[in-house]
């Protein structure tokens, strides 16, 4: 292993970018987390009514982009919130788009682990 790869930014809900839903007590010594996961993951807003203002998404992934990242992991609470943001996504950078982000959602991973 070298080290060396595509960067990934991690998205999660706002008030979770220090503790990853309580798994950054096991990855605090993983080099190779840092190494692929180099900048602390940005947090999102979740409304009440379970969802994410565009702008602030598109600030963020932009904040993301500018920083480096060409990947970015959508990990939240909610399998309907994470498909808020995927649609958002979806329509503020369209895959066909020179710079489009590349972009995993955690509950489509999981499932696709699961099955």
């Amino acid at each position: 292993m070298e080290h060396k790869g595509t960067p990934v930014a991690v998205l999660v809900e706002t008030g979770e970018e220090q503790t990853l839903y309580g798994t950054q007590a096991h990855l605090s010594d993983n080099s190779l987390w840092h190494a692929i996961v180099p900048h602390e993951p940005c947090g999102i807003t979740v409304a009440k009514d379970r969802t994410v203002d565009g702008a602030e998404l598109t600030k963020i992934v932009n904040h993301l982009l500018s920083n480096g990242a060409l990947r970015m992991i959508v990990a939240l609470r909610s399998k309907e919130v994470e498909q808020s943001v995927k649609d958002e996504l979806l329509e503020r950078y369209p895959r066909h788009l020179l710079g489009a982000i590349p972009f995993l959602i955690s509950t489509e991973l999981n499932v696709a682990a699961a099955g």
